[in-house]
């Protein structure tokens, strides 16, 4: 039997267990961009869901969306396609 990791609707206010579920998936999302050097949101999704997250497209939107915010990923348009690719920003 396969162990999945479900992060529901949360927010980042929350308390406790979903604050925690939030940085869990930031970090899983960095580490993705680590491998990927580069990746879509759908690149994203499918990587997470590999990995055994079960997680709202809403949600990880916004976490990208926090993650945007803070510096810590960042966001370019795609080369060839109407879309955006997310990369991991350079340390300083």
């Amino acid at each position: 039997m396969e162990f999945k990791r479900s992060i529901k609707n949360v927010s980042r206010g929350s308390v406790g267990r979903a604050g925690n579920e939030l940085e869990e998936l930031e970090v899983a999302i960095l580490r993705l961009l680590e491998t990927l050097e580069v990746g879509s949101f759908k690149d994203l999704a499918e990587g997470l869901e590999r990995e055994g997250y079960v997680v709202n497209r809403l949600v990880l939107r916004k976490v990208i969306s926090n993650m945007l915010r803070s510096g810590v990923i960042v966001k370019d348009k795609h080369p060839s396609k109407p879309r955006f690719i997310y990369r991991a920003a350079s340390k300083p």
